[in-house]
């Protein structure tokens, strides 16, 4: 068995990976972050493939010198009102306590381990930074229940302040083939026959050429099935950014015009057929570019290669989305 399918059979443990989180630092960058990361994927190379950030959760609470109090708002609100809000306003009216929030990053690693498109492990870590946000508790101000408490709206937010520094926590790890086989296929209308289709255009378009996860993560969510247990659904997002706002650029053009635009779309994403799998996932391309491009194809114009007009077709007499 080869190296890569070695190591993506065997993962490392949970405790394994946030321990080598925890031992890196943010200032060192995502390179400090992956240099603690590969021991533990022996035969692979795990690289850097997307940031998400502008998010952010409830924190904990501290005193006056930004000592912690509590690390779960809710948790200690909860335990401290026994149920009473007005009990626990009361209580600690006077103690100058603030609350604060986390800030936060997801950080997806990628490292490939095969030749299929979703053979590849996806690993998240988060970035968290613990920052001051509000006073807890305002004279003026009287919470109807706990979760006006810990969420207040039109309360007076101070001037962020980091509490501590910041630091990475192991979010989750994806055999990404494992997790796409696990989906039902019998359904020829069900989300993960969507996914496979995807996944075996890229294989059957220019697009092809590129490694997929190169281009390509999973943003996966958890949900429960009818029987209670846990079941998953996965979007792909692309990891260039700038995806949406050139696919603007190509609104209401034919011709030799659309032709450049979309070379130039496909050219600064950085693979083939680009224009086409945002089209498929992303809202930011209407879905005329593909009639428009048909049109062209149907005229003068040939800027598609033939496996590509192919499958535009059949996306055209079998629409899909992700």
């Amino acid at each position: 068995m080869p190296a890569a399918e070695t190591a993506a059979s065997n993962p490392p443990d949970p405790l394994q990976l946030n321990a080598a989180c925890e031992s890196a630092s943010p200032n060192t960058g995502e390179s400090g972050l992956i240099a603690a990361l590969q021991p533990l994927f022996p035969g692979l190379r795990i690289r850097h493939a997307l940031t998400r950030g502008g998010w952010h959760r409830l924190g904990g609470v501290v005193d006056g010198e930004h000592r912690p109090v509590a690390s779960n708002i809710r948790q200690w609100a909860e335990q401290e009102s026994a149920g009473d809000i007005d009990q626990l306003v009361a209580k600690y009216l006077d103690a100058g306590y603030f609350a604060t929030h986390i800030e936060g990053k997801t950080h997806f690693l990628v490292a490939s381990a095969g030749e299929a498109p979703e053979a590849f492990m996806q690993i998240e870590v988060e970035e968290l930074q613990e920052e001051v946000e509000r006073i807890l508790i305002d004279a003026d101000w009287q919470p109807d229940d706990i979760e006006e408490f810990l969420d207040p709206l039109d309360y007076p937010l101070l001037e962020p302040e980091p509490v501590d520094e910041p630091h990475y926590l192991f979010r989750r790890l994806f055999d990404i083939q494992a997790l796409i086989a696990s989906f039902d296929p019998r359904d020829a209308e069900s989300e993960p026959s969507k996914y496979r289709r995807f996944l075996y255009e890229w294989t059957r378009s220019s697009a092809g050429q590129s490694a997929f996860c190169e281009h390509w993560v999973f943003a996966v969510q958890e949900t429960l099935d009818s029987d209670g247990d846990t079941a998953y659904t996965a979007k792909p997002i692309s990891t260039h950014p700038e995806g949406p706002a050139e696919a603007k650029a190509l609104q209401g053009l034919t011709g030799t015009e659309l032709a450049k635009g979309i070379q130039r779309f496909d050219k600064i994403l950085g693979y083939p057929m680009a224009w086409y799998f945002f089209l498929v996932t992303h809202s930011a391309i209407s879905h005329d570019l593909a009639s428009r491009i048909h049109q062209d194809h149907q005229g003068e114009y040939a800027y598609l290669a033939k496996k590509d007009l192919d499958l535009l077709e059949n996306w055209l007499d079998h629409p899909y989305a992700l």
